[in-house]
């Protein structure tokens, strides 16, 4: 029998881990709110119903066998959102683009939007020639500006989409899981066509740089349900001041 997930709060901190039905044959752990005490490699819990009427009743002092099943959301974990730091985040946002001009840049104004609703305040927005020359100065500009660097467009398959060969290769660590779940979440809006997206992201000298497609869509997309939500934890661990 397989493994199931389970959480328990120890103190004030969330812990989740797992445990097998074979060694803790208890078949409704969903229907109850637990709270726990770690005790070496045994957790002492109490049960009590939430949410479920037909629940069996409570159930006291009984002793669990975590053993090392602890997961990676443990507060322990370096992925536990107990990492992230009360830090200030500021945002730089630069559209590579040879015809887009600022009165018609909707996807630089969205991204400014979402970082500014989010209390990120942008502190330089460019809009800069496919050309590999003028992505570099504008990453070297924004890396002394701001901690989260957004690059939009030039992120295809034309001979003219140059963001991702002048940016990337400055990357001192990949951020591989920003491409494959923008990529996963796009599918819904364009389908298979998603393969030519080459979207990515990587950390700069402690800064976050993102580039993803000069679409609206494919913008509103990154920042909001990506970017932003995960910035400060990413943050903590890049630059850890």
């Amino acid at each position: 029998m397989s493994d199931n997930w389970m959480s328990i709060t120890s103190g004030i901190e969330p812990l989740d881990f797992h445990w097998n039905p074979t060694r803790n044959p208890v078949s409704t752990l969903d229907r109850y709110g637990i709270q726990g005490v770690s005790r070496g490699n045994e957790m002492e819990f109490s049960m009590r119903c939430i949410n479920t009427p037909s629940s069996p009743p409570p159930m006291q002092a009984s002793v669990l066998h975590i053993e090392d099943q602890i997961t990676p959301h443990d507060p322990f974990s370096p992925m536990s959102s107990h990492h992230e730091k009360a830090i200030t985040i500021t945002g730089a946002v630069i559209t590579v683009s040879t015809t887009r001009k600022e009165a018609d840049d909707m996807s630089g104004k969205t991204a400014i939007d979402l970082f500014s609703g989010a209390k990120i305040p942008v502190s330089l927005y460019r809009i800069v020639p496919d050309q590999d020359e003028a992505i570099k100065a504008a990453l070297d500009e924004a890396l002394l500006k701001a901690d989260c660097i957004v690059f939009t467009g030039g992120t295809g398959l034309t001979p003219d989409d140059r963001t991702i060969e002048a940016v990337s290769p400055h990357f001192e660590k990949v951020m591989d899981g920003f491409g494959e779940i923008f990529r996963q979440k796009s599918i819904a809006e364009v389908g298979t066509a998603v393969i030519l997206s080459r979207a990515t992201a990587g950390v700069i000298q402690g800064r976050a740089v993102f580039c993803i497609p000069g679409s609206t869509k494919a913008v509103r997309l990154a920042v909001e349900e990506i970017i932003i939500p995960q910035i400060r934890h990413i943050i903590s661990h890049a630059n850890p001041r």
